[in-house]
């Protein structure tokens, strides 16, 4: 493997393996499998490897899952991670696969995990993962208000700490603003607020913007009658600078939602 000789390592692996079932070894023959152009197969390996594997496997499989879409193969390895420990992360990665996965049961569930996580003293993280899995659904009984408020705090803990440099979400300030204005503006349209939801919108926009925040735009323009802009906007929602695999299958969903209510079908 240290040679990316895929067939050969891939031969060798298969007759350790027959002595017994190691996960390191058939997470190994999976990233063999996969090197070698065999994805469905290295996938299988990666599965089989997870109720014994720990983080060196179960992160990145997650990873790599989310980012090409096989969210119920990322669903296992984050149980199996939940089970390691559970952490506000894992329970937002696991509110996002559901809400790809069209599992609105799962969705509802890690929502609630992550809403008990939000006492007086949670972290702007926390918040963020939070906030995040919340504007994914337009989910009965959700207390948008009560959710806007929070995140109206975070905002201004985020410029707080931008003053001092104290704290910075994962990208730095800019990026972390950019994010919670984005959700902000997700949150004005679940409550029905589509002035507002635009003004949150143009200031994420003003920091650099991405998918999940046109997407917004384009929702809030048309609910305001504007059609013809509703749908330039949605164009550019396809086009986002988001990193990570996570917030790529945020803006995903969210795009998706746009397009239901513009009554657009696969716009790119």
């Amino acid at each position: 493997m240290a040679e990316q000789r895929w067939q050969a390592a891939e031969w060798y692996v298969a007759r350790v393996l027959s002595g017994g079932p190691d996960w390191e070894l058939l997470a190994a023959r999976g990233h063999a499998l996969r090197a070698n152009g065999k994805t469905e197969l290295g996938d299988g390996d990666w599965l089989r490897a997870v109720p014994g594997a720990d983080v060196r496997l179960l992160w990145p499989a997650a990873d790599d899952w989310a980012a090409r879409g096989k969210f119920d193969y990322a669903l296992v390895a984050l149980r199996r991670l939940e089970k390691a420990g559970p952490s506000a992360r894992i329970d937002y990665c696991q509110g996002v696969a559901s809400a790809c996965a069209g599992d609105p049961r799962g969705h509802r569930e890690r929502l609630s995990r992550l809403l008990k996580r939000l006492g007086p003293k949670a972290s702007l993280d926390d918040l963020d993962f939070a906030l995040a899995v919340a504007v994914l659904s337009d989910g009965p009984n959700t207390r948008w208000q009560y959710l806007g408020s929070r995140c109206d705090g975070a905002l201004k803990k985020l410029n707080e700490y931008e003053a001092d440099k104290k704290y910075a979400l994962p990208g730095g300030d800019s990026q972390g603003s950019c994010r919670l204005l984005a959700t902000r503006a997700w949150l004005w349209l679940r409550a029905g607020n589509a002035p507002a939801a635009l003004h949150a919108a143009r200031e994420s926009v003003g920091l650099g913007g991405g998918g999940r925040v046109w997407a917004a735009v384009a929702v809030g323009h048309h609910r305001e009658g504007r059609l013809d802009e509703a749908k330039r906007c949605l164009l550019r929602a396809a086009d986002g600078v988001e990193q990570g695999p996570w917030e790529r299958a945020e803006r995903e969903v969210l795009r998706r939602a746009a397009e239901k209510e513009l009554g657009e079908r696969d716009v790119r």
